[in-house]
């Protein structure tokens, strides 16, 4: 281990200055730089050996090896300290039996993935047959319940095309009467007949009823002196008709009514 270190690093040796362990210093000559220690040799002082080596006594020299080596084994302890740092740091290698156990659960994970892969396409298989079941049951119900109403229009139409075949010249005043009124009879019940097979109901109402404005619309009103009769049913125009399976309180078809109004200016 020599007794010199560059003060400054960067320079090249020779030309800067040299400081031994004990922090004395001494210029070096450079032949070849020009200078004045190149021109004249350095005669060795009362600091210098002959030959150009400091003179340092024994306990000096014990004390700045000391000092220097516990710089190092500082500087050593750190370095030992990064490295079991990073040691610590990187993960522990994984055993043959650990990672045979990890594909062992991935494959078990895709076969769980599979199996519900497959009971998804299979619920999607049974969702559209009862798609399809819901939509025939659909047009059953439909057919099945306006069948009955079908059957009464078509029986009517049939009644109706026999009545404009008729030769009316051949028939009677009186007979032609009698039988225009019975056809409207049966006109009549045959549409009742109609919406009764549809489920309908009829709302009741009669004169001297009084007027719902929720089941009956109001049509026209009729002034009257009668106090008793404000507010109250006249004359029913169109009989009304609901169904007991709708939500609304109102009926399909509210019953057309004349109603009386009172008004003291007409006694």
């Amino acid at each position: 281990m020599g007794y010199y270190r560059d003060v400054d690093q960067d320079a090249p040796r020779g030309r800067g200055q040299n400081r031994n362990i004990l922090g004395r210093t001494k210029p070096t000559a450079d032949p070849q730089a020009g200078d004045q220690y190149a021109a004249e040799p350095q005669q060795p002082d009362a600091g210098y050996e002959a030959g150009g080596n400091p003179r340092v006594d024994e306990g000096d020299r014990r004390e700045a090896m000391s000092e220097e080596q516990h710089t190092m084994l500082g500087e050593m302890f750190d370095i030992v300290c990064e490295i079991h740092a990073s040691v610590r740091e990187q993960p522990a290698a994984a055993s043959d039996g650990e990672v045979e156990a990890l594909r062992a659960e991935i494959a078990q994970l895709n076969e769980e993935l599979e199996r519900r892969d497959r009971a998804i396409e299979a619920l999607a298989a049974d969702y559209q047959r009862l798609g399809a079941g819901i939509e025939d049951a659909r047009k059953d119900t439909i057919a099945a319940l306006l069948a009955p109403a079908a059957k009464n229009l078509v029986g009517l139409l049939k009644h109706s095309e026999d009545a404009l075949l008729q030769d009316l010249e051949a028939v009677d005043a009186d007979s032609l009467r009698r039988q225009i009124s019975g056809e409207y009879h049966y006109l009549v019940q045959q549409a009742r007949d109609t919406l009764e097979a549809l489920g309908f109901e009829e709302v009741e109402v009669n004169p001297g009823d009084a007027v719902d404005g929720k089941q009956h619309k109001t049509l026209s009103v009729v002034a009257t002196d009668d106090e008793s009769l404000h507010n109250t049913v006249k004359e029913v125009q169109v009989r009304g008709f609901k169904h007991p399976g709708s939500r609304s309180p109102k009926p399909a078809f509210p019953a057309h009514v004349v109603a009386y109004r009172y008004d003291s200016g007409t006694a």
